[in-house]
């Protein structure tokens, strides 16, 4: 697998008013981007314009990829896509991670991947938090969510959810 086109960090992450930006990968599997973590916090920075090149199997994680829980405070997260041909599971074009919670935070215009947000693995999200939020203008492929495979959603305050999110790759 490749992992962390921008950053690659094997422990906790504490990014702090950065930006991580036009980074790519390319590899059969992608995990990350942008960003490859296991876990952390991420506050006052902006994520975007990270992409997976290419063609291969599987996509976690265009933005971030986090293996751990990860919060995500006072940021944004937009522009991350495919522009290759991936043809395996493609989950979280965003984010990818088992636990988020996302704060005060945009996620915005990302596309590409089932799912905006989401984990991947053949296993769903245990939980995601989304507290004074917005997700809007994202585009998931055929069948997918803005916000998916999750067991436990805990949403207050989310502004614009699917109201501007659209299903199905290039549906802009």
């Amino acid at each position: 697998a490749d992992t962390g086109g921008g950053l690659k960090i094997t422990g906790a992450l504490t990014l702090l008013r950065s930006n991580v930006y036009n980074n790519s990968l390319s590899s059969t599997i992608t995990l990350g981007a942008g960003i490859y973590t296991v876990g952390g916090t991420i506050t006052d920075s902006s994520i975007y314009n990270n992409y997976v090149a290419g063609a291969g199997n599987t996509v976690f994680g265009i933005g971030i990829r986090s293996q751990a829980l990860l919060t995500v405070e006072r940021s944004s997260i937009y522009g991350n896509n495919i522009t290759g041909n991936y043809t395996g599971e493609k989950k979280g074009s965003a984010i990818s991670t088992p636990n988020l919670i996302l704060l005060n935070s945009t996620v915005y215009n990302n596309s590409g991947t089932l799912d905006v947000i989401g984990y991947g693995n053949g296993g769903k999200a245990q939980s995601v938090k989304i507290l004074n939020s917005t997700i809007y203008k994202n585009s998931v492929l055929s069948g997918g969510y803005a916000i998916n495979d999750t067991i436990n959603t805990y949403i207050v305050n989310l502004n614009e959810y699917r109201l501007y999110n659209l299903v199905s790759a290039g549906d802009y």
